[in-house]
């Protein structure tokens, strides 16, 4: 009982802690370490109350994950009225004029691959993080683990499609009009 509070009190603690992969990570590895003795201990069952847990992690997990998505599109929309943005690095290009040739550096694709991997790493602070384990101590072959079912990584799927839908709008009408104003000086050639 007392380690069955323990392991909801670690929850409580993950569903509030700062956003970062190692304050989360840290939480998770406390359950784990708990559910580790009840596997040393050889519980019965143990296998289908820890798919309980991971349900309850889960729910955790992809509460976290939308709400810092919805964050994360909020910052990149409204970076220029942001004082401290909490995500977000600045992207600078230039125009530059040489031998009577305007460019931009870096171009606007090298734009959209930087932003895209910025939203993608921002949601693998969540999606990365290791799934709690009724048998770590098992032997078995690494081939039987993929990314998909031995961290959160399938949180992604379950985010509502629309949210993702609003994200990647957010990414493409931005990136849309900082090529249109790109396109409007390089047409000066």
């Amino acid at each position: 009982v007392g380690k069955i509070s323990q392991i909801d009190a670690e929850l409580e603690h993950l569903a509030n802690c700062e956003s970062t992969q190692e304050a989360l990570k840290v939480h998770l590895t406390n359950v784990q370490k708990l559910v580790d003795e009840f596997s040393l201990q050889e519980y019965s069952n143990l296998e289908s109350w820890v798919a309980d847990l991971d349900e309850k992690i889960e729910k955790v997990l992809l509460r976290r994950l939308t709400d810092m998505v919805n964050s994360w599109v909020h910052e990149f929309k409204n970076i220029d009225e942001i004082e401290n943005p909490k995500f977000m690095k600045y992207s600078i290009h230039e125009i530059k004029i040489k031998d009577q040739v305007i460019s931009m550096e870096p171009g606007i694709e090298i734009a959209r691959t930087y932003w895209y991997g910025q939203f993608h790493a921002h949601m693998s602070i969540i999606c990365d993080l290791p799934r709690v384990e009724s048998s770590r101590y098992e032997l078995r072959s690494r081939d039987e683990d993929n990314e998909m079912t031995v961290t959160y990584r399938s949180l992604a799927q379950k985010l509502e499609p629309e949210l993702l839908s609003s994200a990647y709008g957010a990414l493409n009408e931005i990136l849309g009009e900082a090529e249109k104003s790109a396109n409007t000086w390089l047409q000066y050639q």
